[in-house]
């Protein structure tokens, strides 16, 4: 449907033009008479060369002509909005974005993970074995290394680690400790 109308528009420009160019040379006395006038006189010098094209309809137009085909294009325009939606249709991306809120206790190995994360701890890549040694060793959390490992791949599947081949590291995102009475 839009082709179409694009098509239209095109040839309706065309026709435009080339009244334009017809227009012109009456004013400046170069028109081709047309058969039929035997009698007319000729014009006292050749018409000039307008570029129009009867196989492709094209004619370059100066400024003026092209102010005026706009003026006319955009008044069409104005009484057939649907032109004016395809002439601004333009791609566009949007994303809703909706926070995850993750809330773990410190007696976990997730919470034990989420503190690590809030104290900068991964702020440079870290393996799941250095992470291991502070929990479980500096910080004597009682667990398995398995709950650890667990709980990086966890969080890291929830977006707040990202895991590549030097470890995890945190993606920025906010932390926050409550500390309850």
């Amino acid at each position: 449907m839009w082709k179409e109308k694009c098509q239209e528009l095109e040839k309706e420009v065309a026709r435009l033009r080339g009244i334009i160019s017809l227009a012109r040379n009456e004013s400046a006395g170069t028109e081709d008479r047309p058969a039929g006038n035997e009698g007319a006189a000729k014009p006292s010098r050749p018409a000039p060369s307008n570029g129009f094209s009867k196989d492709t309809g094209y004619l370059p137009a100066t400024t003026r002509e092209m102010e005026e085909i706009y003026g006319y294009i955009k008044s069409r325009a104005q009484d057939d909005p649907g032109i004016l939606r395809l002439l601004s249709k333009k791609p566009e991306l949007r994303v809703r974005i909706e926070p995850k809120v993750l809330e773990v206790d410190e007696d976990s190995a997730r919470g034990q993970v989420t503190k690590l994360i809030h104290e900068g701890f991964f702020k440079e890549p870290r393996n799941g074995n250095s992470a291991c040694e502070e929990i479980l060793e500096k910080r004597r959390f009682k667990g398995a290394r398995v709950s650890v490992y667990r709980a990086l791949d966890d969080i890291a599947g929830m977006g707040f680690l990202v895991k590549d081949k030097s470890g995890f590291v945190a993606t920025g995102m906010k932390v926050s400790v409550n500390r309850d009475p």
